[in-house]
């Protein structure tokens, strides 16, 4: 960053003093040798990786930053978006199912914003809907749902454990480097709802926001998702000059995605692609995009018995009541489970995804029976009491 600020290149080689080859040389190689490694250093070192290759366009470190970004979100990577276990990598790759059951402190914070950044920088590199899905499972269920809706607090792990609970911080007695990096994040919640390019605007995420441009385009966004699966984009002014609107559509989406522009169909929107419309834009146009969502049951490849229900891009969780907790449990590092009695997590029948029925007072909350049980399933950045994200399936 200082020889780019700089423009002096000696800084550069002071960079590359800082190195760590004995991680980067396997991972240009495409080898995963991450095992054992603490999860949040080393993503750090590959966005100083990326870093290089943008100040200095030397292509070897943007091979380190693209196979270091495949092999954790393809093999390590779970349902929510986060990684990693008691802050590492504690075994190999595409084990995350073993993983899981070796600690109960998953997903570092740090670690899954920090996996966002490095998206954002893929992303300016080539923009690829499959690296905003990534994003958007992370920031819908892992990010967002660790910020405590009562307090504003943030928490250090999202734990998998089954019948764990979100610990938070608090203002005086726990700071965590989560809580650091969080007066960073939160602040840039909406970075990638938009990207622009010389041909026009990229619309990645769905989120109610406003976008004004330097070149005088400007948009507004209307939204609930994903309570609703839908959203409209109306141009308030669009420069008088032709430009390309790219609309994302989610790899998630089920069938028969619909995008109509002033209420006519336009074109063939294809579930992991952008939608591109090129014209002249004018004040009061809109385009309408429907993206039908399905419940799908993510398994681990190595635990195929064990799976996680998913709707579109949101990960539901299985609500269990919370019971006679110990406050000071609420803000440790992470969930003491052999503090507190142990809860019964039902096992779900194969065909969960076909029995679960939506409560139509709570958007994206599904009930279901299950061997007599009534079951209930938020999306886990609302569950704050305790909650099964994973659990055995019949």
């Amino acid at each position: 960053r200082l020889a780019a600020v700089t423009q002096d290149a000696r800084w550069i080689a002071v960079g590359d003093r800082f190195t760590k080859k004995s991680v980067f040389e396997p991972l240009f190689h495409r080898k995963d040798t991450l095992r054992g490694l603490h999860m949040n250093e080393h993503v750090a070192q590959i966005l100083g990786a990326a870093s290089r290759f943008d100040t200095t366009g030397d292509v070897r470190f943007r091979q380190v930053a693209d196979f270091f970004w495949d092999t954790v979100v393809e093999g390590r990577t779970y349902a929510t978006g986060g990684s990693s276990n008691k802050e590492h990598w504690i075994v190999d790759s595409n084990r995350l199912g073993f993983e899981a059951m070796k600690g109960d402190n998953h997903q570092e914070c740090c670690c899954a914003y920090n996996m966002m950044k490095l998206t954002a920088q893929r992303f300016a590199w080539r923009p690829d809907v499959a690296l905003i899905d990534y994003y958007e499972r992370n920031l819908l269920n892992h990010r967002l749902g660790m910020i405590d809706p009562k307090t504003g607090m943030t928490g250090y792990f999202l734990s998998l454990t089954p019948g764990a609970w979100k610990t938070r911080g608090t203002e005086d007695t726990t700071f965590w480097c989560c809580n650091g990096t969080a007066l960073e994040e939160f602040n840039k919640l909406t970075s990638m709802v938009y990207a622009q390019d010389d041909d026009g605007i990229f619309v990645n995420l769905f989120v109610p926001t406003r976008l004004e441009t330097k070149s005088g385009i400007r948009l507004r966004q209307e939204t609930s998702f994903p309570a609703q699966s839908r959203t409209r984009l109306v141009v308030e002014a669009g420069n008088r000059r032709e430009w390309t609107l790219r609309l994302r559509i989610p790899g998630w989406a089920s069938k028969d995605p619909r995008v109509l522009i002033n209420g006519k169909p336009a074109g063939t929107p294809e579930p992991g692609s952008y939608l591109a419309m090129r014209r002249r834009w004018k004040r009061g146009d809109v385009v309408d995009l429907e993206l039908p969502m399905r419940m799908t049951l993510e398994r681990f490849n190595d635990r195929p018995g064990v799976g996680a229900l998913v709707y579109g891009p949101v990960v539901l969780a299985q609500q269990l009541a919370m019971g006679s907790m110990p406050p000071a449990l609420l803000t440790t590092q992470g969930p003491e489970m052999a503090k507190v009695s142990p809860v019964a997590v039902t096992a779900l029948p194969a065909d969960i995804a076909d029995r679960l029925r939506p409560e139509p007072a709570s958007p994206l909350t599904f009930t279901a029976d299950v061997n007599g049980r009534n079951l209930l399933f938020k999306p886990i950045s609302d569950s704050w009491e305790r909650y099964a994200v994973y659990a055995p399936v019949a």
